[in-house]
């Protein structure tokens, strides 16, 4: 099994589009997947209806982008978080596994997507796709969780940076510092944390499973993107791979 985050508004990857149409796996299954994308960096919804709004917004996406999916032969269902998963201060508290499991175990690939949710402290949050992965990652234990992204991978610091080069390898430590260190940056309108939270994601994924769950992270509609969820490699210049470094 392996799971896939990627950005909200970007193309199909290679990797949806040439996956075989008889790959109906159950969730135990090695090849089996799940799909979450981004929710295009809505803004947070105050109380009221305009949460609803944004709510009708990010389905009509994800409707879209399970469409393209299954014009290409992937058995693909998309899943909105909203109702089933819940927070209390932004961290989850109720995730929606039952029907995560069920679709796959029924043959089918999952898109979730970054959501509004209902939080018993401040009413609702922005739920973001990263976190859904992170908490999806820690129950179903995949062989590797891929990041697909517009650029090519993790950068020593921003990309538009003078002197800024790819990283092909991170390295997280039992107390979850980064070798070598990286330095990022949050655009104003990303209310889900940009690059920052990718990257805490990846450690945190890395460091609770203890390096059994590798994370990757490379350009959408690549053939790096293909490789990395097939086959979980990663070539030189491709992206980034992060690792765990034993005490």
């Amino acid at each position: 099994m392996w799971l896939c985050r990627r950005n909200g508004c970007g193309g199909l990857c290679p990797e949806a589009r040439r996956q075989r149409t008889d790959a109906q796996k159950p969730a135990g299954d090695p090849e089996s997947g799940v799909l979450a994308r981004g929710g295009c960096s809505c803004a947070q919804a105050p109380r009221g209806g305009t949460e609803a709004v944004h709510n009708r917004a990010r389905r009509r996406l994800n409707h879209l982008v399970t469409e393209e999916l299954v014009s290409h032969g992937i058995p693909a269902v998309g899943i909105s978080p909203f109702g089933t998963w819940k927070t209390s201060c932004k961290n989850v508290i109720q995730a929606g596994f039952d029907i995560v499991k069920d679709v796959l175990d029924s043959g089918y690939v999952p898109v979730l997507h970054g959501d509004c949710a209902l939080d018993s402290e401040q009413h609702c949050c922005i739920l973001s796709g990263d976190k859904i992965i992170e908490v999806l990652a820690k129950k179903f234990s995949p062989r590797r969780v891929v990041f697909l992204t517009d650029v090519s991978g993790i950068y020593s610091c921003p990309p538009d940076t003078p002197g800024a080069r790819l990283l092909d390898s991170i390295v997280v430590s039992p107390d979850g510092n980064m070798e070598p260190p990286v330095l990022s940056s949050v655009l104003p309108h990303d209310t889900t944390g940009g690059v920052s939270l990718k990257l805490q994601t990846a450690v945190n994924i890395v460091s609770q499973s203890h390096g059994t769950i590798p994370v990757l992270i490379c350009k959408l509609d690549s053939e790096a993107a293909e490789r990395a969820c097939l086959t979980g490699e990663l070539k030189e210049g491709e992206g980034t791979t992060f690792s765990f470094a034993e005490s």
